[in-house]
């Protein structure tokens, strides 16, 4: 029976956050949401927002951050004051998939040519340092068949601990006469040792030679 008790309350904390991420990527859309991390386990809740705008979050006298205490702890059925949320910006908008999910979506919205939109992402992405992306863009995009169009550049990672790493998803979606149009973007991060534009973690089929003088040689 505990067992069962600690699953449970593992699950009911998977749909807390799941339910508050959603709300989060739709209240901040146009401040360039980006994700969430939530610590719901001890008093006060602690909730950082990673966005590309959060000096508009923010405010001048915080009243953006009020409201969304508000709404998130009436969902938690806790009080405001157990609900701490925190801003971090985004370093790298480039390597941030759901910032570029949602730039493809806004020229898409905007009657420029799907093709020509995901182009220009997967350009920004890779000029930004990225080791590969993938988008796929899938609905009515021409005729009245729906189809995905795949498009991917560089090297990505579909399986195993490497992929959990260093690959990151977003997406999106947009209501269109046609119908839904849904955008989803793979990117696979670089190797950063400063764990700032990409993780401190080498990969696994990274080799390296050592020569009698213990010189250390990469490749």
């Amino acid at each position: 029976m505990e067992n069962q008790s600690t699953i449970a309350r593992f699950i009911q904390s998977g749909i807390k956050y799941a339910e508050i991420n959603e709300f989060l990527s739709k209240e901040l859309r146009e401040e360039g949401f980006s994700s969430m991390s939530m610590n719901s386990y001890n008093l006060p809740i602690q909730i950082t927002i990673r966005a590309l705008k959060t000096h508009e979050i923010a405010g001048d006298k915080k009243t953006r951050i009020k409201a969304l205490q508000s709404v998130i702890a009436q969902r938690l059925n806790v009080q405001e004051t157990d609900v701490v949320i925190a801003l971090e910006s985004v370093q790298n908008k480039g390597l941030c998939p759901f910032i570029q999910a949602d730039s493809i979506r806004q020229k898409i919205q905007a009657n420029i040519p799907f093709k020509r939109a995901v182009n220009g992402a997967i350009r920004t992405i890779k000029e930004a340092g990225a080791q590969g992306v993938m988008v796929v863009v899938s609905g009515k995009l021409k005729g009245q068949r729906a189809k995905s169009v795949k498009f991917s550049d560089g090297v990505l990672l579909h399986s195993g601990q490497p992929c959990e790493d260093y690959v990151r998803k977003g997406f999106t979606s947009i209501l269109l006469k046609t119908g839904v149009i849904g955008i989803k973007v793979y990117i696979m991060l670089p190797y950063d040792k400063d764990n700032i534009n990409g993780p401190n973690k080498e990969m696994v089929d990274k080799i390296r030679v050592f020569d009698n003088k213990d010189e250390m040689i990469i490749i």
